[in-house]
């Protein structure tokens, strides 16, 4: 039986033009007509700068944790105590625990993750 194969595969042709502007270890060798390289370089040396220079900023504790307590008690009182003010049923119940549950969620995410200053 014939393999579909060939034993002798062809060659494969490689570009050599074009190659020193598409490394992915460095900038390109070809001349920057607008500067832009040069300009992304000096506002790189100053975000350095300015991430390396001491804050002048006192350091004061922000009361983060108790303030994310009180808001996740209040706002899940408040989702229970709709629960108990609404007539009792499977819906209600299927609501108030989704809202606490997304209420939780969406504050524990704003207070930990988005607002971090």
């Amino acid at each position: 039986m014939a393999s579909d194969v060939p034993t002798d595969p062809p060659k494969l042709a490689l570009r050599t033009r074009g190659t020193e502007r598409n490394r992915a270890d460095g900038p390109s060798t070809a001349p920057d007509p607008n500067g832009a390289t040069a300009h992304l370089e000096t506002n790189l040396t100053a975000h350095r700068e300015i991430d390396l220079a001491p804050s002048t900023r006192p350091d004061t504790p922000r009361p983060r944790a108790r303030n994310y307590a009180v808001r996740l008690l209040v706002g899940n009182f408040v989702m229970v105590g709709l629960f108990l003010i609404f007539p009792k049923n499977v819906v209600t119940a299927v609501f108030a625990l989704s809202g606490i549950v997304l209420f939780s969620i969406g504050l524990t995410w704003t207070v930990w993750v988005v607002d971090k200053k």
